[in-house]
């Protein structure tokens, strides 16, 4: 039976699996298929998270967590449009 692929992101110890994959000289496509990720996820993580040329899965780890804590969701519309919405609504005009 085949495993559905995840789409959560790779923890450390998958990480770790990757990497004892990877060492052995084994293909994207079959680290892929053993860990039950898609090849464009093995693929993407070699690239984006290696040190040095050499792929580190607890360095992986704190990149990847780095990464997460900078990322920040700008809010769509700034504040001086806020103040103008509030306004309106506050004059019961309907946005």
């Amino acid at each position: 039976m085949e495993l559905p692929m995840s789409s959560s992101r790779l923890d450390l110890s998958e990480r770790y699996r990757l990497h004892a994959l990877y060492e052995t000289g084994m293909s994207m496509r079959a680290i892929a298929d053993a860990v039950a990720r898609a090849p464009s996820t093995i693929s993407r993580e070699l690239r984006r998270n290696r040190h040095a040329a050499k792929y580190r899965p607890d360095h992986a780890q704190r990149i990847s967590e780095h990464r997460r804590a900078q990322a920040s969701r700008r809010p769509r519309i700034d504040a001086e449009r806020i103040g103008q919405i509030e306004v309106l609504l506050r004059e019961d005009v309907s946005p």
